[in-house]
């Protein structure tokens, strides 16, 4: 199923602490994101060492490579966490359309 890019997964995005001083940084990537048809949730998060931006994302499987890329455009530097999704329900993620 994963080498096939079946399924569903998420996206955890946290942005770094060197660019938290640019504050539309996380703002600007959620919209470019959104704009692409992703469902992006923006949290404010704490770190270590002060406050960070923590983006969380849902999403068929197929699309992650595409999710990834506009992410890695925006922020070379931020930490990316990708896992597996058995169920989700409700939320923004498109669903097959009966009959296709």
């Amino acid at each position: 199923e994963s080498k096939l890019a079946f399924g569903l997964g998420s996206i955890q995005v946290i942005v770094p602490q060197d660019n938290m001083a640019e504050e539309s940084i996380a703002q600007a990537l959620t919209e470019k994101l959104r704009d692409n048809g992703f469902a992006v949730t923006m949290m404010d998060g704490q770190g270590n060492l002060g406050r960070r931006d923590l983006l969380l994302l849902h999403l068929k499987r197929k699309r992650m490579p595409q999710a990834k890329a506009i992410i890695n455009n925006f922020l070379s530097n931020a930490v990316i966490v990708e896992n597996d999704v058995k169920l989700m329900d409700g939320g923004y993620v498109e669903k097959k359309k009966k009959g296709h």
